[in-house]
């Protein structure tokens, strides 16, 4: 099953979309979820974004926009607190005579400290989860295989070649996982001193197929983000989020969610924050896609987001078969999920590219919530820029001095997750 057909639904990939990714400014490479096709051409919500002309001022309103509401969401908590405890030191303090009247003051006065205590305490945890790593995972950026400077200097020559061209600041660490993709992150710690930690992670299938043209291209677009300040931005929005979807996730099935005003205070604002940073998303997807088209060619970028989106699937499927060999005890030559992906990998002719552009162009279909624009969206965007001559014949795992010790580090995790991942 291709990674497209087994997504789930759209209302769960937006919740995998912003709280599973961990911290994770995922700027993949691979489309948005397709969907059926039908017979008028498809229009994207956010067809009136332009990098170049109205998109930085619009954009920018948006982002003003996220500011106001953070702020309106922690104000809310704030004015409703302090005027309950208004309310509660009038009820406790009022004139009460009859013995019925001291019970509703008491009951009144436990509702209201209940409300006082719910509220303050999700004040609290929002603050703390926005400033500090309390809902940051580790799953992500502690995964794969640090590549030290002195066993890859290659690869980080390569690295700084591709960030100096585009005046972009350096990753601190470069990672390599198993998985079929490439994203930068961000590790943010607060103190007196604010600490940032940027990193790059590459998969191992990447690296196995790809040439180091094709390579930069994808270096190119993930450094733009760091140069851009998309991971810092990506940290707080994740953060706040992740708050938002730990308040609904605890008291949703409480029997008196109904009435619970943190519920549907958080609920909203989870909501309205998606339906608002989405169009900052895209844009920054398309404003990285412009860097790397300018740094190597539009076409050569272009080639390389229909290369890898055909490497992602191929990759999982092949890893898929792969497992299924060794659990029906079928004999295979290739000794890990790895060597079974690039024994089978074939590069795809100019009529190939071509015709895959035109069942993305058939299959997809934009949606107001994904992350990212369609493939025929970012196509045309490369496509502005002039193609460059680049040298498509080295490859890019020439880049680690050592390929077979990392392979042989990285397949294991990746068998031991597609058994997981098994019925």
């Amino acid at each position: 099953m291709s990674r497209i057909e087994s997504r789930p639904p759209k209302v769960q990939h937006r919740c995998v979309l912003w709280c599973t990714n961990r911290l994770r400014y995922r700027s993949r490479w691979t489309s948005s979820p397709a969907a059926k096709p039908s017979s008028h051409d498809p229009v994207s919500p956010f067809s009136w974004l332009n990098v170049e002309t109205t998109g930085p001022r619009i954009i920018g309103t948006y982002r003003l926009l996220l500011i106001v509401l953070i702020l309106l969401y922690y104000s809310v908590f704030t004015a409703v607190t302090v005027s309950l405890t208004t309310v509660f030191q009038h009820v406790a303090h009022g004139p009460w005579v009859s013995a019925s009247a001291s019970t509703i003051r008491v009951v009144a006065l436990l509702a209201i400290a209940t409300v006082m205590i719910a509220l303050a305490l999700q004040l609290w945890r929002g603050i703390l989860g926005l400033v500090t790593r309390m809902h940051d995972g580790s799953d992500d950026v502690g995964s794969g295989v640090v590549l030290a400077r002195n066993q890859c200097p290659d690869l980080y020559r390569t690295v700084a070649e591709v960030g100096t061209g585009i005046g972009a600041p350096l990753p601190a660490e470069i990672r390599v996982t198993d998985r079929a993709e490439c994203y930068v992150c961000e590790e943010r710690k607060f103190g007196v001193r604010t600490q940032r930690r940027l990193i790059l992670v590459l998969g191992l299938p990447h690296l196995a197929v790809l040439s180091v043209a094709e390579l930069k291209a994808i270096l190119a677009h993930e450094l733009a983000h760091f140069r851009s300040g998309d991971t810092t931005f990506g940290v707080f929005i994740y953060r706040f989020l992740e708050s938002l979807r730990v308040a609904q996730q605890t008291r949703q099935h409480r029997w008196r969610s109904w009435a619970d005003p943190v519920y549907w205070i958080s609920k909203a604002t989870f909501h309205l924050f998606l339906v608002m940073v989405t169009p900052i998303r895209q844009y920054q997807e398309l404003r990285a896609d412009c860097t790397s088209a300018s740094y190597c060619g539009g076409e050569l970028a272009a080639r390389t987001l229909l290369k890898e989106w055909l490497l992602s699937h191929q990759f999982d499927a092949a890893a898929a078969e792969f497992h299924q060999r060794q659990q029906d005890n079928a004999p295979c030559a290739e000794p890990n999920a790895f060597h079974y992906f690039t024994a089978r990998w074939r590069e795809f002719s100019v009529a190939g590219c071509d015709y895959l552009e035109r069942r993305l162009s058939e299959e997809e279909r934009p949606g107001y919530l994904d992350s990212h624009p369609t493939t025929q969206a970012r196509l045309a965007m490369m496509r502005r820029f002039p193609s460059r001559k680049t040298r498509f014949t080295i490859p890019a795992r020439c880049l680690l001095n050592d390929f077979s010790a990392v392979e042989q580090q990285l397949y294991e995790p990746c068998d031991s997750r597609a058994v997981s991942s098994r019925p």
